[in-house]
């Protein structure tokens, strides 16, 4: 689904910067594009999907820079590119968009003599998404050739699991995809289905499945050895999908330590791990390691997401837990990535909890802004900076210190911002 944002000015605009937020459940945003809009010619054009740890928000920033500002008149500034549960429930439904103010700079534009317009100063239309029935569901044909059930269908659905942005997903097969027909698709439950009734295994179910799901705990392990990814499942398991992320990620060298066929890719700070079987074997139900990342167990990574499917090919609910590293004592790292533009994470380890102050000055020493400001707990604790002042205003170039304050330590540190 493409969404478009529209602006009507009569002063002349030289940056915005817009939260959007979007219902998590129903709606996901996968990319913005200013292609062929109003805005077309910024020097500096960027967004974050699910912005400072928000689900759902949305947050698209320009500016002109160098180039003309955004003149007197009105038109699209960008469009928004939306995946929508393919849930039937949801069928029917007006799904709002709206325009949300989580702190002061949210929704603002600047204007060519530096005056800023805030949310009250500005009248914004709030949107929604009406979901439409999609076309003519043929279950199976996840590559839409109009033949179900063939192994080019579950090659792409494979492919779609850890690639999305090489093997996406439109609406009419998110809608193809749900093999199990229990609503929630696309599930790695509905790929490993999918390849029993390729195979022979199983008959495409003809109703609605109610049966309750099972269970299983995903854990990622650290001990002499390196880190590990492990589950604890109360049934045999027929497939899973994994994400991990973390600024260790690139050091990640993961091994298969199943039967089960696999296929992984990095992207960015992002690895994506899919555990498949052509010929139906099954990971074990009880304590199981599925994956060694590395022989290396204080990396730093996590697990963002989990897809897990058992035999029968039936979504299973998961529980995750996380066996941490807990530093001893005091560490504040470098910024990361740096240098940046215009967002970047500041990492500190805490030995015990402590009350901390987190602040970023310019090179003339006066404070820029305050990211902490509180109790903080024992452990890895992250804080993301948008390169904005107090105000909410885009900062300079630069270099910029940052410096972490406790009651019993401080340390400093340098940054970069290039635009």
């Amino acid at each position: 689904v493409g969404l478009d944002i529209f602006l009507r000015n009569r002063l002349d605009i030289k940056e915005f910067n817009i939260l959007i937020t979007l219902d998590p459940a129903i709606l996901t945003a996968l990319g913005v594009s200013r292609e062929g809009s109003r805005i077309s010619h910024f020097d500096y054009f960027n967004y974050e999907i699910n912005s400072n740890g928000n689900q759902g928000d949305l947050r698209i920033i320009g500016r002109a820079g160098e180039a003309d500002p955004l003149g007197d008149g009105e038109g699209f500034l960008f469009r928004i590119t939306i995946q929508v549960s393919s849930n039937l429930t949801y069928v029917g439904s007006q799904v709002p968009v709206r325009f949300i103010t989580r702190v002061f700079g949210d929704n603002t534009l600047t204007l060519t003599g530096g005056q800023v317009a805030f949310g009250e100063e500005i009248n914004f239309f709030d949107g929604h998404i009406l979901i439409a029935t999609p076309g003519i569901t043929l279950l199976g044909d996840i590559n839409l050739n109009g033949i179900a059930y063939e192994i080019s269908d579950a090659v792409y659905f494979s492919n779609y699991f850890v690639n999305p942005s090489l093997y996406p997903l439109n609406d009419q097969q998110v809608v193809n995809s749900d093999i199990n027909r229990d609503g929630f698709a696309p599930s790695v439950a509905d790929l490993v289905l999918l390849v029993k009734v390729i195979s022979g295994g199983a008959e495409p179910p003809q109703g609605k499945r109610l049966t309750e799901n099972p269970t299983v705990r995903v854990e990622l392990v650290r001990d002499e050895t390196g880190l590990y990814l492990q589950t604890d499942a109360s049934v045999d398991l027929g497939g899973a999908c994994f994400r991990f992320s973390g600024l260790d990620i690139n050091r990640a060298a993961v091994t298969n330590l199943t039967d089960m066929d696999m296929i992984s890719n990095v992207r960015g700070a992002a690895l994506r791990c899919l555990l498949m079987s052509y010929e139906q074997k099954v990971i074990s139900s009880g304590t199981v390691s599925l994956l060694k990342l590395s022989d290396y167990p204080d990396l730093r990574i996590t697990v963002d997401e989990a897809d897990i499917a058992d035999a029968d090919g039936r979504i299973v609910e998961i529980y995750k837990a996380e066996s941490p590293v807990l530093p001893n004592g005091f560490t504040l790292y470098q910024n990361s990535p740096n240098p940046f533009n215009p967002t970047t994470h500041i990492l500190f380890d805490l030995g015990a909890p402590s009350q901390v102050t987190l602040s970023v000055y310019n090179i003339l020493g006066q404070e820029v802004i305050r990211l902490a400001d509180g109790e903080y707990p024992a452990g890895r604790n992250s804080v993301v900076w948008h390169g904005v002042d107090s105000n909410g205003l885009p900062v300079a170039s630069g270099i910029y210190l940052y410096r972490l304050k406790t009651d019993r330590h401080s340390a400093s540190r340098k940054m970069l911002l290039l635009k």
